[in-house]
């Protein structure tokens, strides 16, 4: 009996990774839609934003624009992403869920801003190829399971470098974090 458990368990794990990794080569193969798109858009010198804001929305436009540090914000997301992983990967679902929340926020205040930078609808591809992707993050903690989180993380860095390199900033470039940037912080769950 405890063999047919461990069976059905197995089986159910292979099938949960053959379903990431569909998800993972989805999402690769729309990265390569979307920079050839971006190409042809700048061959061809096509404005890339997809939005415009009217003449009357013009001036809040500038004024949004300025109030809305991008840097900042990708700064504070990647500081957040980096805990997000120590969490998730130790398992501690209360804090990766905690450290979602707060990719989404800065995401969604990106999003909100209309911020379009050299042609550039940053806040378009912040909504397609951030918080997108980030659901099946939330998902995978959601669930408390471990090998769709690591899947989904990787999927959001691809999401991610892609973005950076459609947005006219190829030169950065994320990865898996290799250790806390902060010290100070226990990632485990209380108790262990």
């Amino acid at each position: 009996m405890k063999n047919a458990g461990l069976i059905a368990a197995v089986a159910v794990s292979i099938i949960l990774n053959i379903v990431c990794l569909m998800r993972i080569s989805q999402l690769k193969t729309s990265n390569e839609s979307l920079y050839a798109t971006v190409d042809r858009m700048h061959t061809e010198g096509l404005p890339v934003s997809r939005t415009s804001p009217s003449d009357d929305d013009d001036a809040d436009h500038h004024e949004e624009e300025e109030e809305i540090e991008v840097s900042s914000i990708m700064t504070n997301i990647q500081r957040h992403f980096g805990k997000l992983y120590f969490a998730g990967t130790a398992q501690n679902w209360d804090l990766a869920e905690f450290y979602v929340h707060e990719v989404e926020e800065a995401m969604e205040e990106l999003e909100e801003h209309n911020v379009i930078e050299d042609g550039i609808n940053i806040s378009k591809f912040v909504s397609i190829m951030g918080l997108t992707p980030l659901k099946d993050i939330d998902e995978a903690v959601d669930n408390k399971d471990l090998t769709a989180f690591k899947n989904a993380y990787t999927a959001q860095i691809s999401q991610c470098n892609a973005c950076h390199a459609a947005s006219k900033h190829p030169y950065i470039r994320i990865k898996e974090p290799e250790r806390p940037v902060f010290s100070n912080q226990i990632f485990t769950p209380i108790g262990q």
